[in-house]
């Protein structure tokens, strides 16, 4: 999954808390940050309204996997399982056992 926050400008405000909330120190210049979650098939899981702070997509993501814990800890689940059958899958392409003192062989050789 994949999530992105992209500052926007946006208009001051009138009130000094609101002001400060909304500058971009980065961007020098008053912000708010739009968030979007995107799974790995480009479906768009969640694009939120704009928001100020510092660290708006920090707490996106705690409020997206609080309201959706089953579907993310079922999507990691499928992503540990592909990559064990992958790591099987290499293990039994390239043998692992005495790796180290294959490499270690052919740097000797080539150092010759």
């Amino acid at each position: 999954m994949i999530l992105d926050a992209t500052e926007r400008p946006v208009q001051r405000s009138k009130d000094r808390g609101k002001q400060r909330d909304d500058y971009s120190g980065k961007k020098k210049r008053h912000t708010r940050s739009p968030l979007a979650l995107v799974n790995p098939d480009q479906k768009i899981l969640l694009f939120s309204q704009a928001h100020a702070g510092r660290h708006p997509d920090v707490y996106a993501s705690i409020a997206f996997y609080l309201n959706h814990q089953e579907e993310v800890e079922s999507y990691l689940k499928q992503r540990q399982q592909k990559t064990q059958s992958i790591r099987h899958m290499n293990e039994a392409r390239f043998d692992p056992q005495g790796l180290r003192d294959r490499l270690l062989a052919r740097t000797v050789d080539q150092q010759r």
